[in-house]
């Protein structure tokens, strides 16, 4: 809900698109899950073991009849793989503080036609994000998936809707704060 949410609101649809998705962690299997029954043409899972990306695209096969396919996480594999995306998704922590100047991707491989999502909030901008910002790559990052998680789990335990703004605020000011 929380990426999907946050996506649209940057203008980047997930209906028919291509999406190089990096780590198959708990965050990676669970929007491999949303991204396809959000109507993905495609997904490709980018994970260092290589056994457990196979795991989760076979999974996400299973149950959505999306065409799923596991690479190791390498930048041959990337360089060829995101020719045909149209949307490259972080969520491993690679580029989160206290290791800001790293980033996923080389930034040779991306291009304007091909949108970023990084689900790493602190720093605010990852070197990901800018490298694909200076390219012209639509882009969204983090922070939007960590306010919406909040809000839906504030209407679920406490049977409420919090104001989404008041979270947004005062999240980014937190952020901003531990960025000096």
């Amino acid at each position: 809900y929380a990426a999907s949410r946050s996506l649209e609101e940057q203008g980047i649809v997930l209906k028919d698109a291509r999406i190089a998705l990096l780590g198959a962690g708990g965050a990676g299997r669970c929007l491999a899950h949303k991204f396809a029954l959000e109507g993905a043409a495609a997904l490709t899972v980018f994970n260092r073991t290589e056994s457990r990306g196979a795991a989760l695209a076979a999974e996400v096969r299973q149950h959505t009849g999306v065409p799923v396919t596991a690479l190791p996480l390498t930048v041959e594999a990337l360089a060829q793989a995101l020719t045909e995306s149209t949307l490259l998704v972080n969520t491993t922590s690679v580029g989160m503080h206290p290791f800001e100047d790293e980033s996923p991707v080389p930034a040779e491989l991306l291009r304007p036609d091909l949108a970023v999502y990084d689900i790493v909030y602190n720093p605010l901008e990852t070197k990901l994000l800018r490298e694909a910002a200076a390219v012209g790559a639509p882009t969204a990052d983090g922070v939007g998936m960590l306010v919406y998680t909040n809000e839906r789990a504030v209407q679920v335990c406490v049977g409420r809707d919090p104001s989404v703004e008041t979270m947004m605020n005062s999240c980014l000011e937190a952020l901003r704060a531990r960025q000096g």
